[in-house]
């Protein structure tokens, strides 16, 4: 197997009541663990696009990409895992809710009750404290 750097965007979607939206990995990376929303960069395509493409793909929601917040680089060369992934804030602006062939399932969660949401992708913590929204 190539070793193969990747580059994602994702984001903190919140919605009108102030409710964070985590997704539930069907499949690895992640597998099993709620994460904030994203995917793959594609060549020609600004981080921005790509979570707006992203969120509708795998929720069917249209959103508004706002400030940037961070950039973290997860690696695991056990498992030829490289991923650098650029954060940014996000307002809902609608949409038709559906789930996608990535997602096991979704949920809205207001911030002050994330860490107690069992198996919380390490990283998202993070993200959330840096957007300042822990």
């Amino acid at each position: 197997m190539e070793n193969k750097i990747r580059v994602g965007s994702a984001v903190v979607l919140e919605n009108k009541k102030g409710e964070i939206l985590l997704i539930k990995r069907k499949n690895e990376p992640a597998k099993g663990k709620w994460v904030l929303p994203g995917g793959g960069i594609n060549f020609g395509e600004q981080s921005k696009e790509t979570a707006k493409r992203e969120i509708k793909e795998e929720t069917g929601y249209n959103i508004s990409v706002g400030d940037f917040i961070t950039t973290l680089e997860l690696i695991d060369p056990k498992k030829s895992f490289h991923r650098v992934i650029l954060y940014h804030k996000a307002k809902l602006l609608g949409g038709n809710f559906r789930l996608s062939n990535d997602a096991e399932n979704t949920m809205w969660v207001k911030p002050k009750k994330i860490k107690t949401v069992k198996n919380l992708g390490e990283w998202a913590i993070q993200v959330l404290k840096e957007a300042s929204c822990l």
